[in-house]
């Protein structure tokens, strides 16, 4: 995309800055104190509001309304690009959660394969037959991860089961309710009751052991993650693999997904704005969204990109990879806020105790609650 952009103006040069996602942002805020943060960058959506009540993102409302930027046929989140009713992002890629599997296995196992009408109880009778055990009766293929995390891991779980972790009005943490305590002890079950899913105690184990990766590495059969995973599988796995919607909670007979369209911002002291501006309405148009649809290096925000089954991102491999487009039809935004990165650390770091075993899930979604609830509380 950004190769194609400089052929096109040949009078800019882009110096790509690259980092890993846990230091990228301390290195953002440490830049906008010194006066040395990039003209414009990629972002997250608590980050952007973050950043935009600090004053340290460009206004770009007046270079989308100058420009008659149209946003049509694009996936946008205003709840995230807006601050106050301004802009302060743009969308540049989508992301949202869907079930991989391991087609070779599965077929090996003689399991029919993830469908449409797959319920929690149908991906649990999956996971049991799939999981391995050695002679010794330790696990060495687990059936099913379930990440702690809301991006890929159990906000899924809970929009399906029709909870939600925060109330709308961001005051009050709601993952003690019984719509999302149902979705979480479900999550706990799949590790403690069923033994189908690593702990974080297995997975560390997996990790002391050189793995880096469990599905590509074959010791998991399936996994719900972001749609960002396809050009890693498609890279690295030497099995073939697929995708299939999260499965439907039993209790509701919906399916549930949390997205979010990634959002690119531009620093307010930039000596560069309008070239910035140029880059940012560059990628999210037609040409760059196919660039990135056909390469499948990201999810594009321009729908007919995505759902292009004939060069576009829905094109196989794998085989049902248009199940990411499909899932945009029930998927739910996440809740941005200036603390929300606070906020989800505080109850992942609770969320933990459960996932290692330590304590129950109902003890850990207490103690999540709690420390959710005192950040809301100082927002």
């Amino acid at each position: 995309v950004y190769s194609r952009f400089e052929q096109l103006n040949p009078s800019i040069k882009i110096v790509k800055e690259v980092t890993t996602f846990a230091q990228f942002f301390q290195r953002l805020e440490v830049g906008f104190a010194g006066g040395s943060a990039p003209d414009c960058f990629h972002s997250s959506g608590n980050y952007v509001v973050q950043f935009a009540q600090k004053g340290a993102l460009l206004d770009l409302g007046p270079d989308i309304s100058t420009n008659k930027v149209d946003f049509s046929g694009i996936w946008v989140e205003e709840d995230e690009m807006k601050v106050q009713g301004r802009w302060y992002a743009m969308p540049t890629w989508n992301t949202d959660d869907v079930l991989y599997y391991n087609k070779t296995a599965f077929q090996k196992a003689g399991v029919a394969e993830p469908t449409d009408a797959w319920t929690w109880n149908d991906m649990l009778a999956a996971a049991q037959k799939v999981t391995t055990r050695g002679a010794d009766g330790k696990v060495e293929v687990w059936g099913i991860q379930i990440q702690n995390n809301n991006q890929g891991g159990w906000g899924s779980m809970i929009y399906a089961n029709g909870g939600d972790w925060m109330n709308a009005a961001q005051t009050k943490t709601t993952m003690d309710q019984p719509p999302a305590m149902e979705a979480m002890q479900f999550i706990y079950d799949l590790m403690q009751k069923y033994k189908v899913m690593p702990t974080s105690v297995d997975n560390q184990a997996l990790t002391q052991a050189g793995v880096t990766d469990p599905f590509i590495a074959g010791k998991l059969t399936m996994v719900t993650a972001i749609t960002s995973n396809v050009p890693t599988y498609l890279a690295n796995a030497k099995f073939e693999w697929d995708m299939a919607l999260i499965p439907k909670s039993p209790t509701t007979g919906k399916n549930g997904s949390a997205y979010i369209v990634q959002p690119s911002s531009i620093t307010r002291t930039t000596k560069l704005p309008d070239r910035c501006f140029q880059l940012l309405a560059w990628t999210m148009n037609t040409e760059a969204q196919r660039i990135l649809a056909t390469d499948k290096v990201k999810f594009p925000a321009n729908i007919a990109a995505a759902k292009d089954a004939h060069g576009g991102f829905s094109t196989p491999p794998p085989a049902h990879i248009a199940r990411a487009v499909d899932t945009m039809g029930f998927a739910k935004p996440f809740h941005f806020f200036a603390s929300g990165a606070e906020y989800l650390t505080k109850m992942e770091d609770q969320l933990a105790k459960a996932y290692l075993g330590q304590i129950t899930m109902e003890q850990a979604v207490k103690l999540a609650v709690s420390a959710g609830d005192q950040v809301l509380a100082q927002s």
